[in-house]
């Protein structure tokens, strides 16, 4: 789309053109879509970051003439609205388990941020309590039951569930008290990624 068309519908837009609205949404929403997908890994919750894009962009409909680059301006739109999406999951996941972080199958971007996550993880686990961390690495990388886990460390089961149990919870606090460094990195990946697919 030229810049002079573009600048139409942006004036058709402002004026209320739902026309102009539907031409922008064709032109742009799977672009959004595909991105948001690819990093949420669930098409309710893109479908949901996509109609928010552009429900922002109608509700700033008189401000559009104004905008020197659409495309630049959609991408912020975007990326905000996915970086609180993931946000908000990535907290989500922080409070009820950690094992998120070892999701596969993810794209190349968020494999990245994957490791980036991974390695917080490991420099938790490095600071647990000796008998937390083996009772924790024995369950997570071997696959032990508490039994297992008990009969190998020459404990009860109940002593193992609790030093589980404390191991978790250390780790979610440490997950929490790491999390703005987290997100920092999250969000600048999802910027890269966005401005790769809105920038064609």
């Amino acid at each position: 789309m030229k810049e002079a068309e573009e600048h139409y519908i942006l004036q058709q837009l402002a004026g209320g053109s739902n026309e102009a609205f539907n031409e922008l949404v064709e032109r742009y929403w799977n672009n959004i879509y595909a991105q948001a997908l690819a990093w949420l890994k669930s098409p309710q919750a893109a479908q949901d970051v996509t109609q928010d894009v552009f429900t922002i962009v109608w509700e700033k409909r008189t401000h559009l003439p104004a905008v020197n680059n659409f495309r630049s301006y959609l991408f912020i739109i975007a990326r905000n609205q996915l970086a609180t999406q993931f946000r908000n999951r990535l907290k989500q996941e922080v409070e009820a388990d950690i094992s998120y972080y070892e999701e596969p199958g993810l794209q190349p971007e968020a494999m990245y941020a994957q490791r980036q996550l991974s390695a917080v993880i490991e420099a938790g686990i490095r600071q647990l309590p000796h008998q937390q961390q083996r009772a924790y690495l024995l369950s997570r990388d071997e696959g032990l039951s508490y039994d297992e886990v008990a009969e190998k460390m020459q404990t009860s089961k109940e002593a193992t569930k609790k030093n589980i149990g404390r191991a978790l919870n250390t780790l979610r606090s440490y997950l929490r008290a790491n999390y703005d460094a987290l997100f920092c990195i999250v969000w600048q990946l999802t910027a890269a990624a966005l401005e790769i697919v809105i920038n064609f």
